[in-house]
């Protein structure tokens, strides 16, 4: 964007992308609804397809309780469901996480010309982008508004 003033006739061709590229996600995230999410996660099941050792490590964590549930499925036709679900849910983490995350990270990229201070970027990265800020210990899985129907809201010190 910056070098565009000096490359007229490329900069006509390129603007509208650049613009695209560091207009942030969240512009992105406010045309894309959950239906449209999904749609496009669907396009890359594969590329979340679990291997035999993991969908193994599901069964035997599993097994007792698709077994002791009480259910018109038998237990394969459940852990075939819980496995399916959870490569969708996968999928369609990454596929947010490539088109959300990533797009904001290239644009703090883009902005911060120093790049000198890896820390002070790690730090934003967890503050601003996973929402797990250093100065949180529970790194954003314990809230004291939230009722969790555990005894000390499920903290053992």
């Amino acid at each position: 964007m910056e070098v565009a003033n000096r490359a007229i006739t490329k900069m006509v061709t390129e603007a509208t992308i650049l613009q695209g590229m560091t207009a942030g996600p969240e512009a992105l995230g406010r045309m894309t609804y959950d239906g449209a999410w999904n749609k496009i996660a669907q396009l890359h099941l594969a590329d979340a397809e679990l291997d035999t050792r993991s969908i193994g490590l599901i069964k035997r964590q599993t097994q007792r309780g698709l077994l002791a549930h009480e259910s018109k499925l038998n237990p394969d036709t459940a852990l075939k469901t819980l496995i399916e679900r959870l490569q969708t849910n996968i999928a369609l983490d990454t596929v947010r996480n490539e088109y959300l995350l990533h797009t904001k990270l290239y644009v703090w990229l883009i902005a911060d010309h120093q790049r000198s201070e890896l820390s002070a970027l790690n730090k934003k990265v967890y503050a601003e982008l996973f929402l797990t800020p250093a100065s949180d210990p529970w790194l954003g899985l314990y809230s004291p508004e939230v009722y969790t129907a555990l005894d000390g809201g499920g903290i053992i010190r």
